[in-house]
């Protein structure tokens, strides 16, 4: 387990701190003011946690387009999204003949 503490959580309708942000396995387990983790990363009262963006139109990055339609594009477009704080995404075509789109 690893647990993020110190900081300044944001949230959509305020900002926490003293907060302990607790992840098992690759998922969220707590957010609360205890560390409950043998790693531990401590971060300054200046640093911020945001949650994830997701992203709903995206026609490529990282150099990719997703109508290349090549597992390669699409695994560049994700690593270059998540470099960014997007965790989610929705793959965008633009205008183009039916089977190209499809």
């Amino acid at each position: 387990m690893l647990t993020i503490s110190g900081g300044q959580f944001v949230f959509s309708d305020k900002v926490k701190t003293n907060q302990a942000l607790t992840i098992d396995k690759g998922k969220i387990t707590s957010l609360d003011e205890n560390e409950k983790a043998d790693q531990k990363i401590s971060l300054d009262e200046t640093d911020m946690v945001f949650p994830g963006f997701i992203d709903l139109h995206v026609h490529g990055g990282g150099g990719h387009d997703v109508m290349e339609d090549t597992e390669e594009s699409l695994k560049s477009i994700g690593k270059h999204l998540a470099s960014a704080g997007v965790t989610g995404w929705q793959a965008t075509t633009y205008s183009a003949p039916v089977v190209d789109m499809a």
